[in-house]
């Protein structure tokens, strides 16, 4: 057939593809050199081009978006993932419209915060959805000028607001009110306090405040020291100049910054203004230029008050003084009154708030209504009118009842305006005592409150006249140095012999060389001569009083307290703190301190010395089997032991429970130290008599060298502790000198315990499951829970090598916790998904066992997950069991009280008493793998299997054989009566889903 393809064909076809190659050239050089981020995002929602824009913008380039569909979204801010996503949920294939003007916050490779303006819109070709094309305009300038016009625009209001109220408001306080508020409210402030300072000039109150309303404005009163202004919390700032606020108080309530400006009045500091806001950076130049206006304003203002109040005050001022002039009789706080033939001719206010009467209900009526009782009232008027003819003015102290019944004691000061009659009218000045008196009652009380507390306080008292040389002392004062009253003539030069001569040349220099000291007030501590020859400890303070024209001292008077308890008390805890109760031996202390010394002196001497770090070997076995005190003793022999082969100028210190420390100063060597250490080794290898016990116990030691292994304290005592960690590593009862490895070895034991403390709360713990099977049905039995460990570096860690670490580091009771209440969970969960496992077996370890809140632990979890306690199954190791055997089944009866079946788990490698084995709750006996491997290699292996199933069998337990590998192994234990069956056989530990998907269809309902 010939070809359709023509010259002319072929020529327009390449013409058509040129312009298409050039179009698209057009579209890529606009696109690449475009300062926008544009992209093409494909139907699969992944990048088809992103422009190079983007790394100018982003700090990422085109291809990490291409690779990762998810990495613009994953850039923005947190605050704007809302938005994005609403944005997304919009932009669907079907939308023909264009989505613009999306401003959104990405972060930037660099940390920047950067403003994007993003628009978008699909793209359609012959109908097809070809994905969305969109572009990402940087718009931070934009953005950040627009805050900067509105920050602006926020100064030029909040100025304008103040001026405009200093020029309307006439009222001073309402002025300093309405300020804060616009500098809160307007300025954008956080709070603002105008604080002025009391009529005398000294400490600041606050006069007005805008802030958090939970704060409470006294709480944040300054005080002025100098040009600092100093806050309550502590905060100190000079003034006029921003500071940070650093405390927790301020910034519980989002304030960071503060700033205070004085208010003046002629040059003389009248208050302070104070602008409170949210952090430092909001203090900016411009802030702080407006705030210093305001507070320039504001200080005239106040000026402006005061001039007009002063003018107001001298326009007015013969006013107000006739207004004083009229009014004194009634303002006056004394009662005042006029008295004619025994009538209120008229009365002051006072006389009425006194009494609680009206001025009407008093004028006009006689004076018998205002006294307490007919007796008084004649006695008073005989007493004070035979006065007033004789003298013409009388006081006198009587008793007034008030309206309200209440009896008041009153001052009254009486003259006549004529003595010789009397009629004409007496003038009484009245005073309301009763407060007075009942102070002096109270006073008088005080005295005799002192006296006791005085007798309570154990004190000893002295009054030393100097110029009479006479000294007077109470019983106490006596008493506390053995004498009884009247036993001694006291004299300076008597109680100057009975001052220890250690102390006398202070207490001579305090209480007799330098008068000023006695007449300020001493206090110190010195020792006298008890009667029995013994030294007394006495607390003296003492006071010295003049009343010579030329201020020298001529009377002390003191007090004595007994600190000889205290003193022996403080000696008592000065040695606590340096020294072990138990051995006395130096503790970590004093240990640390003579070894600053003696690195000290070894630097300059340029000797050696030598750390050796010794640890008892298994000493909490012996204070588990023996007791606590059986411990003790066998420490305090050894440390005894110790102590009388040290060398002299060496330090034996104990340090630990079971741990000493001694210290090699004399020159020190490898040699010697390893003598030292091999001797010390055979001193606690010596038997030593406990009761009827006799004991002896081995030592591992760790060694280290100055100035080989380090040159501070810190470093070699840290040494000395790597080399006796693998002293006891390499089985005990040895000494190590430190290498560096040590250190990096025991860094990584460190590092690992430290991360397994948090594998729990980072998800990182897993448990997988490993089913048990029926030997005569095939079916599930059963599952054991087992613990796995996924460090994020590290990977999957052997539960061989971290259990013992959780177990050392006593975590292993949280993990273990963890590990059955997700069990419990999983069971709950397969449930749901249709498939029933009948049981799931967890293991206890001891520390779970040994502690009280075990049963209330299981108890919880099987009620929070649902589970029935019987399809929960705990095993216990042989020694666990035999460890506390009272205790232990106890707890295990509480268990199963709950519905738990219990296993014992590792049979055959423990030390059971099988008479005790009988009494335990038990449900399954589980046969260790180790004799599971000798089936068919050892006759002797199957032959213990044959009696370990007997055994359960006889006692009515289940028997389930760990470890099975081989088909041969299996066939046995059917054979043998064994029920289950666990091990690689069947599977080894998976994870939960693939228990689901294995188990799922051959599964039995439940």
């Amino acid at each position: 057939m010939p070809n359709p393809t023509t010259p002319r064909h072929e020529a327009a076809l390449a013409e058509a593809t040129q312009r298409l190659e050039d179009s698209e050239l057009r579209y890529r050089i606009i696109a690449d050199h475009s300062p926008d981020w544009e992209y093409w995002l494909g139907p699969d929602q992944r990048y088809i081009y992103v422009s190079p824009a983007c790394e100018a913008i982003s700090g990422y380039p085109p291809e990490a978006f291409l690779r990762d569909a998810h990495l613009f979204c994953n850039l923005l801010h947190a605050d704007d993932h809302v938005a994005w996503h609403a944005h997304l949920e919009h932009a669907e294939p079907d939308d023909h419209h264009t989505h613009g003007n999306l401003l959104l916050r990405l972060i930037a490779r660099d940390g920047q915060v950067k403003w994007l303006e993003h628009q978008c819109g699909p793209v359609f070709h012959a109908g097809d959805f070809l994905g969305r094309r969109g572009v990402n305009r940087d718009v931070t300038r934009r953005v950040q000028a627009e805050a900067e016009a509105r920050h602006a625009s926020r100064l030029l209001i909040t100025l304008s607001e103040v001026n405009q109220c200093i020029t309307r408001e006439q009222n001073e306080t309402t002025l300093i009110e309405r300020i804060c508020r616009i500098a809160v409210e307007t300025g954008g402030l956080k709070a603002c306090q105008v604080a002025l300072r009391d009529e005398d000039g000294g400490a600041f109150r606050c006069h007005a405040w805008a802030g958090p309303g939970e704060v409470r404005p006294d709480d944040w009163l300054p005080a002025l020291e100098g040009d600092q202004v100093v806050l309550p919390m502590g905060a100190r700032q000079r003034l006029s100049e921003p500071s940070a606020l650093a405390s927790a108080a301020p910034r519980a309530h989002g304030i960071g910054a503060v700033i205070h400006y004085p208010l003046l009045r002629e040059g003389q500091i009248l208050g302070l203004i104070g602008f409170f806001a949210d952090s430092l950076e909001n203090l900016r130049q411009d802030v702080l230029d407006l705030l210093r206006e305001m507070a320039g304003d504001l200080s005239f203002a106040l000026e402006g008050f005061r001039h007009r109040r002063q003018e107001f005050e001298a326009r007015y001022k013969l006013a107000d003084r006739e207004a004083y002039l009229r009014t004194m009789m009634q303002t006056l706080p004394l009662g005042i009154g006029v008295i004619v033939g025994r009538v209120f001719s008229e009365v002051n206010q006072g006389v009425c708030r006194m009494l609680g009467y009206s001025a009407e209900a008093l004028l006009g009526q006689s004076t018998r209504m205002v006294y307490a009782d007919d007796a008084e009232y004649q006695r008073v008027g005989r007493e004070k009118y035979a006065d007033l003819v004789r003298t013409g003015r009388i006081a006198i102290e009587t008793r007034w009842r008030r309206q309200d019944g209440e009896i008041i004691d009153v001052n009254l000061i009486s003259s006549a305006f004529d003595a010789g009659d009397l009629n004409k009218g007496v003038v009484f000045a009245v005073e309301d005592i009763s407060q007075r008196k009942r102070a002096d009652a109270a006073l008088s009380k005080a005295r005799q409150q002192l006296e006791l507390a005085i007798e309570a306080a154990d004190l000893g008292i002295y009054d030393y006249d100097l110029r009479s040389s006479q000294i007077t002392l109470n019983e106490r004062y006596l008493g506390m140095l053995g004498y009884a009253p009247g036993e001694l003539d006291f004299t300076q030069t008597l109680w100057l012999s009975m001052i220890h001569p250690d102390d006398l040349p202070v207490v001579s220099a305090t209480l007799l060389e330098d008068p000023s000291l006695p007449l300020a007030g001493v206090e110190l501590e010195y020792r006298m001569r008890h009667k029995s020859g013994a030294w007394v400890w006495l607390l003296d303070r003492a006071k010295g009083f003049s009343d010579a024209p030329d201020g020298g001292l001529t009377r002390v008077v003191g007090t004595h307290m007994d600190l000889t308890a205290r003193k022996q008390t403080e000696e008592r805890l000065d040695f606590l703190s340096h020294y072990d109760t138990l051995t006395h031996l130096p503790n970590r202390d004093l240990l640390r301190d003579r070894l600053e010394h003696a690195l000290q002196r070894v630097r300059r001497e340029g000797e050696q010395l030598a750390v050796l770090m010794i640890d008892l070997d298994r000493f909490k076995t012996i204070n588990e089997s023996l007791g606590h005190s059986a411990g003790d003793q066998l420490l305090k022999v050894l440390a005894s032991r110790m102590q009388r082969q040290m060398r002299g100028g060496d330090t034996l210190a104990r340090v630990g429970g079971d741990e000493f420390i001694l210290l090699l100063e004399n020159d020190a060597s490898a040699l010697s130290a390893s003598q030292v250490a091999r001797k010390w080794q055979a001193l606690c290898a010596q038997p030593v008599k406990l009761g009827d016990s006799e004991l002896a116990v081995t030592a591992s030691i760790g060694i280290s060298l100055f100035p080989e292994d380090g040159d501070s304290a810190d470093d070699l005592l840290r040494h000395a502790d790597a080399a006796l960690y693998r002293a006891k590593g390499q089985g005990r009862n040895t000494y190590q000198f430190y290498e560096q490895q040590m250190t990096a070895g025991a860094f990584e034991h460190l590092l690992l315990e430290n991360a397994l403390r948090g594998a729990v709360s980072r998800d990182e713990l897993r448990v997988h499951y490993q089913p048990q099977i029926d030997f005569i049905s095939g079916e599930l039995s059963g599952v054991e829970a087992l613990v796995r460990w996924r460090h994020p570096e590290l990977g999957l860690i052997a539960p061989s090598r971290f259990i013992p670490l959780a177990e050392e580091a006593g975590i292993i009771g949280a993990i273990g916790e963890w590990v059955l209440r997700a069990a419990c969970r999983q069971m709950v969960a397969w449930d749901k998904a249709g498939l029933h496992v009948p049981c799931v077996a967890v293991n206890l370890s001891v520390r779970q066992i040994e502690r009280a809140t075990l049963v209330p632990m299981v108890a919880e979890v099987l009620a929070a997950s649902g589970l029935a306690g019987s399809r929960l199954e705990l095993e216990v190791t042989e020694s666990m069991i035999m460890r506390d055997t009272d205790q232990t089944l106890a707890i295990l009866r509480e268990l199963r009280e709950l519905g738990v079946k219990l296993a014992i788990d590792d049979f055959g490698t423990g030390y059971s008493s099988l008479s005790y084995l009988k009494r335990l709750p038990m449900h399954r006996l589980k046969i260790d793998q180790s004799f599971v491997r000798d089936i068919g290699h050892d006759s002797n292996g199957e032959a213990i299997v044959r009696a370990i199933i007997a055994l359960g069998r006889g006692l009515g337990l289940e028997i389930v054989a760990e470890g099975v590998e081989l088909r041969d192994q299996a066939d046995f234990l059917r054979d043998a009566a064994c029920d289950i069956g666990q091990g690689y056989l069947y599977s080894r530990p998976i994870e939960a889903s693939e228990i689901l998907r294995q188990w799922a269809v051959v599964s039995p309902p439940p």
